[in-house]
């Protein structure tokens, strides 16, 4: 299981990066049709306080984020997808796969910031 977020340079709002990360998993599952036309497929989760407490808290720092901004937030929206393939550790396969991935990946955002 990979867990990621995306958030842009410059931004201090975790709402704005929980949405952007929401956006994301829209595109990249069946939330926006098929998934069978889909090359990347992601879940997410959020991380609540209600829920986890501050146990989030290192990380949403580690992102630039304050004490503050957290509880103003209240959450993280993580990305997750599963690696389906055991031969993602073979570095020559690694190679074949990241570019597409990385690929997805850009149509997903330049699809959510077409729309924005």
């Amino acid at each position: 299981m990979v867990d990621y977020v995306f958030k842009e340079k410059g931004n201090d709002d975790l709402v704005a990066m929980n949405k952007l990360n929401h956006d994301v998993y829209d595109y990249a599952s069946y939330v926006k049709g098929n998934i069978y036309n889909n090359e990347f497929i992601t879940s997410h989760t959020d991380f609540a306080i209600p829920d986890y407490g501050n146990s989030p808290l290192k990380f949403v720092n580690s992102l630039g984020f304050s004490d503050e901004e957290w509880n103003r937030a209240g959450k993280v929206t993580v990305l997750r997808a599963a690696v389906m393939t055991p031969y993602m550790n073979d570095k020559e396969e690694f190679d074949v796969y990241a570019p597409k991935i990385q690929a997805a990946l850009q149509e997903k955002l330049e699809q959510i910031y077409d729309v924005k």
